[in-house]
Formats: structure tokens, C-alpha cells, sequence
């Protein structure tokens, strides 16, 4: 200010002054004005235009004190702050709200505008933080308010103007607000370039444009004057605005009011008009009303007579007038009708009490009338729960058309005439049914009679009847074929004795028959069953019932004979299984037991000697792994054969499982036991083999144990004659030995019969449990289903648990597998059948089981008996196995599927035969065998195998799975070559709890 020339100097009191009350114009000249947006949209918010005024009056008046009174204090300083602060932010909101008059039609701008709000809060924050940091506090952050808050707010409320004036220009034109609208946005724009030119620039400004003293030394005018002159500029604009509103408001209002006038004038004119034309309508009515009720009086007359009439003739009357489709009825039709008199009716509602039996039948007859035919017909209604017979004619008029414009009819109950009509027609009726219902009783009777005679005739089982005097009444085909009574003689009407007279049969006892044939000693009871012996070796059963009638009497009794000859044959034949071996017809295990134990207890009683001759064959797992077990069959057979050719009658020979056999041989003194064991190494080395092929020749090894020198009891018999045959094995094969007790230090033999104990006792004693371990899905690693593997709790130490390779290998050798695969299959099927949820179950078959022909048939018994869906089960075959003998593989897999079970190939890759023999295999899932998949990552080999597999698999539409998956970088490469299912300790181990499984996969 020092720059300024000394005249300016002097009055820059005044020009405060003036600056200040300026700035109060404004606001006065807005709070005094009236205000409405119906002619300018923003005349409201011109109130934030006036507090600005106001606070910024104040500001500049509080400028002027302090050039008066000299002093400048601190507290003066910061109302001075606060002031500025408030009327600068006044002008923004006036600014911000303007834009948003102006953005109505835009949402997005309108956001934006909102969000602006904010704006002066951060104006605040920055000129605080700058005044903070600088030492003069009161004139920074005056500066700062000015710069970054009341420039911005006055520029923005210039253009605001201008932007208004410029779209709503010829409206303003009309208002004469044009030059108001272009001096107020102007003087806010002018106000805003001086608003920013500051005494004490803050950091953020440019000095060359924010200095006011460079201003003011250029110029020579300060620039509170130029600001002054904004603020008059303003206010004038601001009061000619708000002027030329109210002149334009009132203008308005008068309008309005001369118009609400002028429609006031008109309305009276009208209603004075329109009152006097409904005087002369209402005086009208009243004479038509008078006439019209000497009319209604005359009608109503008649109308009585009419009723009256149709009372005392039980007819009603109706009419249809075809314009509003009403039906109106007379008194009487609404009494038939059991309607309340004078409820309206339509044609529709007529049809609904009509009895809907009957309801087309009359809509058809009216429909038909419509036409020009005659109406005329008997019908039914439904009448207060009761079903009445009406009677309806009817004459339709018809206009020039053939239209119908009208009916009139008649109605009568002919409910009595139709009820007598009805009865005797039903009485007709009912005698034509009597009579249809005896012929057809006959006819079934007859048909009746030819079903019973032919069922009789079909059945294997014999049928006698004898009424009460003995005479034979009926007898069916197998009687006479039983008796072998000849087809030309007839035994009806004959005495029973007749049978026994004319039957070409003889009894094997005569004399026994004879008392019981055809005879009963009380006729009131059910004889006792009795078995005939014929001669011919026959056996015939007889038994016989009494046969009354329904009120107790004796008509006759009934014989019945049956033929159990077959039965009785295959009674024997099953004995001979339970004690003989399937396969070969030795004795089986359980007989040789039988007859260990009775040898042991003869000798014991005679002081007798005799040898237990255990042997096996060498190698024959060999026959078996190479050649299926067919092949090993047939040297069972074969060996059974040629052994007991060399034995004698006495000597007791058996086949205890697999390729164990056992001879029981009495010794005398003088007998070298050299001889028979010699015998057998000779016979069995000289038969010749030859599979596929291949010429093979086998070996045995034998072993003897003598009572009582090396047992007294079965089990140390047994025990040291298999310990003899293994020492026979030690000493080279194709060889003898009698137990040693020197040699027995190992105990071998002893666990080896442990074992097959231990398994026999698991089995009996449900020792046998089931694990799981479940086989996802590669691309998405839900669980699909569970392989299932069996383990064994050891029945001396039931809390120590089994592993298959323990004891599987002794199953298989001794026979014992075929029971613990059966064990796995009916554990699984009723797991299966107990949790529904539980998804499908894979189930291992032994090579052994594979050769079972009822295998198949078992497992679809196991699933009928428990309910189980098949496709929920999954048998598992070996690739060995199934190779072995494609013609068995075939047969089985063919059974296995007709039974509804999936198929799948254990072990494919380990023999690479299988390729060529795949196409013949109907399997569903091809398992590749884990010496492929371990460490396949780091592998090259075993990868093209693998892809190999899966092209092949996949191209005979197979589905593959991997097992041994025991790491990550493993179940990413296979699934990268296309794999669609894994097993393996990385996905999970396997577990008694199957639970845990299924609650991670409903997870």
C-alpha cells in the first residue's frame, strides 16, 4: 500500500468503506426482493449470493475499522480469517447450486456437482497448512482463501451467468434480463481475476500473477478499488434481476387473475342455461313416469292372472331376450327350478342347473333350434341335491336375417312319469343282466374247468380224487404216466384198487406198500407222508387230503404222488461234494481230517504205524502266472489221475488246496519207505506238459511224518509233514524227505500252517475288515469312487492289523482266496446298500475267483438280495489274469456285465499282450500299472508308454486310470497326457473311515 500515491493513501479508509457496503447492497437488495423460481429457476439460491455479500460487507467494513482505529491485533486477525473463509465459501455454494440448475437434464453431471462440495474443506486444509508453515499466519491464510477458494467460487458464478444468459436468451429477452444477466457475470468474472491477485501470495501461486502489489505499482490504482467497483457492479445487476422478476411475477398473477375471471363469467352463463333445459326434462319425466305406471299396473295385472294359470296347471313359463341374454322366468318355473323368484338369471346360469350329464345334450337341442328346428326335449336337473325329469318346449323368433331376437317357452316337472318309466326299464334291465351274468358265469366256469384240467394234465405231480365211496372221480395225465396205467383204460368210476391192479410197476417191498398205497385209516385228517420204492429204483411219495364242502361235510379225498428220484440223487451228489474236491474227486481237506483223525485213533487202539505223505508241485505258480488258471486245472487233474494209479486201495489220497495233496499210508515192517515217495517224484516228472506251445515238465517235492514217532496228533502231523516236504524242497527239488527234527529250527512249516489257521479263523470269526482308498478325478479332483482293499485283525493279537501281503499269497496257494473274495464282495454290495451316498466301490478278483463260472451269478444275487443299483459296483480284474485264457476272460467280463457291474483292467501295461488282446476285452477302465506312473516326471520312457496307453484307451472309448500317484509334479502330467482318474498316497491313503472321505467331498 506504500506504493500507492499519497491521495489514494489517504482514502483507502473510504474505499473500504464503500467496498463494504457494497458488498451489504447486494445482500439487501436479495433478502428484501421476493424471490420465485417459476420465472428465473435459481431465484432461490440467489440467498447463498447474499450471504456472501453479507459476510464479505462485514469483512471489508472490519478492513476499514482497522485503517481507522490503527491497531492490528490477533484476535482481530482471525475473525477477519474466519469471515473470509465463510463468504468465499458462501459464493462457492452459490456457484456449485447455479451449475446444478444448469445440469438438470444431466445425471452424470449432477454426481460430479455433488461431489464438488468437498472442495472448500480441502481449500481450507491447504491454506491452513501453508499459513501454519509461514511466520505470517493471518495474512497467508487470508490469501490463501482468496486464491484457492474465492477465485475459483467468483469465476465459476460469472460463467454460470454468462452460460445462462447465453442458452435463454430470447426468453430473457422477453424479462429485459439480458443486460442483468451479462453486468452479473461480468463483475463475478472481473471480481474473480482481482479476487486473485493477492498481498501475500501463498507458495502454491505464481507471484508474476498473484502480487497485488506489482498491481498496484503499474496501475497506480489499488486493488480494493477495482474490487469495489465488481461488487457495485453486482449489486446493481443483482437488484435490476430480482426488479425485473417481481415486475414479470405480478405481470403474471394479474394475467391469471383476469383470465380465472373470465372462465367464472362463462360457468354461470352455462350453468344458468343447462339448469333451466332439466326443469322442462323433469317435467317431462313426470308425465311419462304417470303413464308408465298405469301401463305397469295393467301388466302386473295380467302378469297375476297368468301365474295363476300355470299355477293350476303345474306349467312354467320362460323368455329369452336375445339382446342382453336374460332369461326371465314365471313363478312357477322358479318353483321347479327351486330358484328364489326374481334372481336373474342368464342362459349360462340356466345350463348350470341343468344336470351336467345332460348338459350338452340340451345346449345341443338349442343350439339346434337356433337353426330353425324344433324345441322339444326331455332333460334332467339338479334341484336341491335332487335330480328332477323337466319336459321344455319352445318357439324362437327370428328377424329378415334368420337372427334370433327372442324365445319363449315352457317348462314341466315330468319327474313322477319318468320315475315309473325309469323303474320299469330298469327292471328289464336288471332281468337282461341276470341273464348275461349266467351265461357269462357259465362260460368262465366252463373256461374255468379247461384251465384246471389243463394245469392238472401239465403238472409233474400226480392227482387222484375219490368221492366218499371210494370210486375214483379224476385223475391227471402224470398219475397214469407214474403208474404206467395204459391210455386205453379208463379208471373213472372204478374202485381205487383198480390203480394197483392195472400198474405195470412193481414195488422193491411189496409187503410194506401193500399197507399204505391208497390207503388212510381216518378220512377226517391229512394222511402222514409215506415214500414208495419201486423196482426199477423209483421213489414216489403219497399223501393225501380230505375234501369237503363249506359246511364241513366230506365230499372225497385228494392223493397226491410226486417223483423225488431226482432229489434224492442230487441229495447224494452234494454229499459226495462236501466230501471230495471239486476239481479232481480226491477227498477234499474236511474228509482227510475225518480220516487223519480215524487213522490216528485206530492206530492208537492196535499199536499200529502209518505215514502222512505231504506234497506239492515246484514251480506251479508258474503254470498259473504264464498260462491262466485253466491250464493249472488241468495238471491238477492230470497229477490226481497218474498219483493214484500208483497207490494202493487202502491208502487214502487227497487234494488239500491249490497244489497241496496229502496221502495216508498204513506201514508194515517189512514195507521200505522209500518206495511210494520214489513213485510219486517219478510219476509226476514223467508226464509231459505242453502249453501254447511251450513243452513243460514238473516236479514235486515230498514229505513224510510217521505216527506216532513224529505226532500223535493231527496238528503236529500235519505240521511236521509239511516241514518235511520244505526240507525236501531245501535239498534240491524232485526229491523226498522224512521229517527231520534237527532241521526244524526255523519253524516255517509251523507258521506257514499258522497262517492258514489264522485265515480260517478270520473268516469264521469275521476277523476281516475293509479299507478304502478313494480314486479322483484328474481334471477337477473330486472324489469318484473307492478302491476297496481287505486287511485282517490277527485272531491272537486282535488289535494288530494284517497286511495283505501276509496272508493273501497263503490264501491264494491254499484255496482259502476263493472265501475272502466272496467275504469282500457281500461286505462291499451291503456297504452299498446301507449308505446310499456312498459312491461306487471297486472290488479286487483274484485269478482264482475269475475261474469260478458262478461268480457272476453270485454277485447278481448279492445285489438283488440288498438292492443295490449295479453300476455302483466295479470288479477289478488282473491283466494277467484276463490274458491268461482269453476265451475265460471273455465268458466272465460277459457275466459280469449282464449283471449291470462296470469292468475294470487291473495292471494294464505289465504284459504288453494285452494290446492285442484289448479289442476282445469288454472292460470299461483301463488302471495302468504303477511301474509306469512312479517317478513318471523324470522318466522319458515311461511317458511315451503312458501316452501310448491313453491314445489306444481312449480311442476304443476307455476310460484310463493311474495309480502310484505320490507327488504333484505327477498328477500334473498326467493330467497334461490326458488321464482321467487317480489313486495314489498324494491324494489321499487308504482308511477304514470312509466318512471322512465323503464329508470332504460334500465340502
Amino acid at each position: 500500500m506504500d506504493t500507492l500515491p499519497p491521495l489514494i493513501q489517504a482514502h483507502m479508509t473510504e474505499i473500504y468503506l464503500v467496498y463494504g457496503m457494497a458488498f451489504l447492497f447486494l445482500a439487501a437488495a436479495i433478502y428484501l426482493q421476493p424471490k420465485d423460481n417459476s420465472v428465473l429457476p435459481f431465484s432461490t439460491i440467489l440467498v447463498w449470493l447474499a450471504r456472501f455479500g453479507m459476510l464479505h460487507g462485514i469483512r471489508e467494513l472490519q478492513c476499514a475499522w482497522e485503517l481507522i482505529d490503527g491497531s492490528l491485533n490477533e484476535k482481530n486477525s482471525l475473525v477477519g480469517n474466519l469471515l473470509s473463509f465463510a463468504s468465499f465459501y458462501a459464493l462457492f455454494e452459490f456457484s456449485r447450486r447455479f451449475w446444478l440448475v444448469l445440469a438438470c437434464n444431466s445425471e452424470n453431471n449432477r454426481r460430479r456437482l455433488k461431489y464438488i462440495r468437498l472442495f472448500p474443506v480441502v481449500s481450507l486444509l491447504i491454506a491452513g497448512i501453508t499459513a501454519a508453515l509461514s511466520q505470517n499466519y493471518a495474512a497467508i491464510f487470508d490469501s490463501g482463501i482468496r486464491y484457492l477458494l474465492g477465485f475459483p467460487g467468483a469465476a465459476s458464478a460469472g460463467i454460470a451467468f454468462l452460460v445462462y444468459e447465453y442458452r435463454n436468451r430470447p426468453y430473457l429477452s422477453t424479462l429485459k434480463l439480458n443486460f442483468a444477466m451479462l453486468l452479473a457475470g461480468y463483475s463475478l468474472a472481473f471480481y474473480s481475476l482481482f479476487t486473485g491477485l493477492v498481498v501475500n501470495a501463498p507458495w502454491f501461486a505464481t507471484p508474476s500473477l498473484a502480487d497485488a502489489r506489482i498491481f498496484s505499482e503499474t496501475t497506480g490504482i489499488p486493488i480494493e478499488a477495482l474490487r469495489t467497483l465488481c461488487a457495485l457492479a453486482l449489486a446493481t445487476a443483482t437488484g435490476i434481476m430480482l426488479y425485473r422478476v417481481n415486475v414479470e411475477k405480478h405481470r403474471r398473477e394479474f394475467q391469471a387473475s383476469a383470465q380465472l375471471a373470465d372462465l367464472n363469467a362463462r360457468l354461470e352463463t352455462t350453468i344458468a342455461a343447462r339448469t333451466a333445459q332439466l326443469e322442462r326434462a323433469n317435467e317431462k319425466l313426470q308425465q311419462e313416469v304417470e303413464e308408465r305406471r298405469h301401463i305397469e299396473e295393467s301388466l302386473r295385472q295380467s302378469q297375476e292372472n297368468l301365474n295363476r294359470a300355470q299355477s293350476v296347471a303345474h306349467i312354467g313359463s320362460w323368455y329369452l331376450n336375445q339382446a342382453d341374454n336374460g332369461l326371465e322366468w314365471s313363478p312357477e318355473t322358479y318353483r321347479i327350478f327351486g330358484v328364489p323368484p326374481g334372481m336373474p338369471l342368464t342362459y349360462e346360469e340356466f345350463l348350470e342347473r341343468v344336470h351336467e350329464e345332460d348338459r350338452a345334450f340340451v345346449d345341443r337341442a338349442w343350439q339346434t333350434a337356433l337353426k330353425g328346428a324344433e324345441y322339444n326335449i326331455e332333460h334332467r336337473a339338479l334341484i336341491d341335491g335332487k335330480v328332477k325329469w323337466l319336459r321344455e318346449r319352445a318357439e324362437l323368433e327370428f328377424d329378415r336375417q334368420r337372427k334370433m331376437i327372442g324365445a319363449v317357452g315352457t317348462v314341466q316337472d315330468i319327474t313322477e312319469l319318468k320315475q315309473a318309466e325309469l323303474a320299469l326299464q330298469q327292471s328289464f334291465e336288471d332281468l337282461s343282466r341276470a341273464e348275461q351274468k349266467q351265461r357269462e358265469l357259465r362260460i368262465v366256469a366252463e373256461a374255468e374247468q379247461g384251465r384246471m384240467a389243463a394245469l392238472l394234465s401239465a403238472m409233474s405231480i400226480g392227482i387222484l380224487f375219490e368221492d366218499k365211496a371210494g370210486s375214483i372221480e379224476y385223475v391227471n395225465l402224470a398219475f397214469r404216466r407214474m403208474w404206467a396205467i395204459e391210455d386205453d383204460l379208463d379208471p373213472v368210476g372204478q374202485s381205487t384198487q383198480f390203480v394197483l391192479e392195472n400198474s405195470t410197476h412193481r414195488f422193491a417191498r411189496p409187503d410194506h406198500a401193500s399197507k399204505y398205497v391208497l390207503k388212510v385209516l381216518d378220512t377226517h385228517e391229512i394222511s402222514e407222508r409215506f415214500e414208495l420204492d419201486l423196482y426199477d429204483g423209483r421213489i414216489l411219495t403219497q399223501v393225501s387230503y380230505p375234501v369237503t364242502d363249506t359246511e364241513g361235510r366230506i365230499l372225497g379225498r385228494l392223493w397226491i404222488y410226486e417223483d423225488i428220484t431226482h432229489e434224492r440223487q442230487t441229495a447224494q451228489q452234494l454229499l459226495y461234494l462236501a466230501e471230495h474236491d471239486a476239481l479232481t474227486g480226491l477227498y477234499n481237506r474236511h474228509r482227510f481230517q475225518e480220516q487223519l483223525d480215524h487213522m490216528i485213533a485206530m492206530a492208537r487202539r492196535n499199536h499200529d504205524k502209518f505215514a502222512l505223505i505231504y506234497f506239492d508241485l515246484d514251480e506251479f505258480k508258474y503254470i498259473n502266472d504264464n498260462f491262466g488258471h485253466r491250464a493249472g486245472d488241468t495238471v491238477l487233474v492230470r497229477i490226481a489221475g497218474e498219483i493214484s494209479v500208483v497207490l494202493r486201495e487202502v491208502e487214502i489220497f487227497a487234494r488239500l488246496g491249490g497244489d497241496e495233496f496229502a496221502i495216508l499210508s498204513y506201514l508194515h515192517p517189512q514195507n521200505d519207505i522209500s518206495v511210494l515217495p520214489n513213485r510219486i517224484n517219478q510219476a509226476v516228472a514223467s508226464i509231459p506238459f505242453r502249453f501254447r506251445g511251450t513243452n513243460i515238465r514238473l516236479t514235486t517235492s515230498v514229505g513224510l511224518a510217521f505216527f506216532p514217532e513224529h505226532g500223535e496228533t493231527v496238528e503236529d502231523l500235519v505240521a511236521h509233514a509239511d516241514t518235511a516236504m520244505y526240507q525236501a524242497k531245501a535239498n534240491g527239488k524232485n526229491t523226498w524227505a522224512v521229517y527231520d527234527p534237527k532241521r526244524d529250527d526255523s519253524g516255517a512249516a509251523m507258521e506257514r500252517m499258522s497262517w492258514r489257521q489264522r485265515i480260517e479263523q478270520a473268516l469264521r470269526q469275521d476277523l476281516l475288515e475293509l479299507h478304502f482308498q478313494g480314486i479322483y478325478r484328474v481334471d477337477n479332483g473330486q472324489l469318484c469312487h473307492f478302491e476297496v482293499l481287505v486287511r485282517m485283525r490277527d485272531p491272537q493279537h486282535p488289535e494288530q492289523l494284517v497286511m495283505p501281503g501276509q496272508f493273501i499269497p497263503i490264501a491264494e496257494n491254499s484255496g482259502q482266496i476263493l472265501e475272502i473274495d466272496r467275504w469282500v464282495l457281500r461286505s462291499s454290495i451291503a456297504l452299498l446298500s446301507e449308505n446310499s451316498i456312498l459312491p461306487s466301490l471297486a472290488v479286487n478278483i483274484s485269478g482264482r475267483s475269475f475261474d469260478d463260472p458262478e461268480l457272476p451269478q453270485f454277485i447278481r444275487a448279492c445285489l438283488e438280495e440288498n438292492r443295490v443299483d449295479a453300476n455302483r459296483l466295479i470288479i477289478e480284474l488282473t491283466e494277467t489274469a484276463a490274458v491268461s485264457d482269453i476265451r475265460d476272460a471273455q465268458r466272465f467280463i460277459e457275466g459280469i456285465r449282464q449283471a449291470g457291474c462296470t469292468v475294470c483292467l487291473d495292471d494294464f501295461g505289465s504284459g504288453f499282450s494285452t494290446f492285442a488282446y484289448l479289442k476282445y476285452l469288454e472292460v470299461d477302465i483301463l488302471k495302468i500299472d504303477g511301474m509306469f506312473i512312479r517317478d513318471l516326471p523324470n522318466n522319458r520312457e515311461n511317458q511315451i508308454f503312458v501316452k501310448a496307453m491313453v491314445g489306444i484307451a481312449k480311442g476304443m472309448h476307455k476310460t484310463v486310470l493311474a495309480e502310484f500317484v505320490e507327488d504333484a509334479a505327477t498328477l500334473q502330467m498326467l493330467k497334461e497326457l490326458g488321464i482321467d482318474l487317480a489313486q495314489g498316497y498324494h491324494l489321499g491313503r487308504p482308511s477304514a473311515d470312509y466318512g471322512k472321505f465323503i464329508e470332504n467331498r460334500a465340502t
